[in-house]
């Protein structure tokens, strides 16, 4: 499946669904949500570290686990006037990430879920990583949920 646009799309269904109960979400805060959703690829920085010959994927690793992706979120919301709920809200986005990759069949091993307790790789191989219908089916559900909405907002507006 497409790395990044289906963690997105999945953060964008969860999003949409929370604010469904939480009305005061707003599209600031779904940007936060889907920047969350693939904060902890920011671990992918060691491929360009691997074209200039250096190899750091041991260093940056971390930074692809609950506690490292709960580090980089609390770095990132000091950058934002709201702290704590940028904070949350890039949590949210990130556990989104961790909870797709958790259930895909990974080629690695999985996902060091309990690091640095234990450097131990967990995956439920639940989702084949390389077939696309995954992403098909979670796009289908997206304009699902974005078409019944605003159906919803229509129908709600005239009663």
């Amino acid at each position: 499946m497409p790395e990044w646009l289906t963690h997105v799309i999945f953060a964008y269904l969860v999003f949409k669904l929370c604010s469904l109960r939480y009305r005061s979400l707003d599209g600031a805060d779904m940007a936060l949500v889907l920047m969350g959703s693939i904060l902890p690829d920011f671990s992918k920085i060691d491929l360009a570290f691997g074209v200039a010959g250096m190899d750091i994927q041991n260093m940056v690793d971390p930074l692809h686990t609950p506690i490292g992706s709960i580090l980089v979120a609390g770095l990132l919301s000091l950058l934002f006037q709201n702290c704590l709920k940028a904070f949350m809200l890039l949590v949210i986005g990130a556990g989104t990430h961790l909870l797709l990759d958790t259930m895909e069949s990974q080629i690695a091993g999985g996902i060091m879920l309990m690091f640095p307790l234990s450097c131990n790789k967990y995956s439920l191989a639940i989702l084949p990583n390389d077939d696309w219908r995954v992403g098909a089916i979670l796009l289908a559900a997206m304009l699902a949920v974005v078409t019944v909405l605003r159906i919803l907002k229509k129908v709600c507006r005239k009663t």
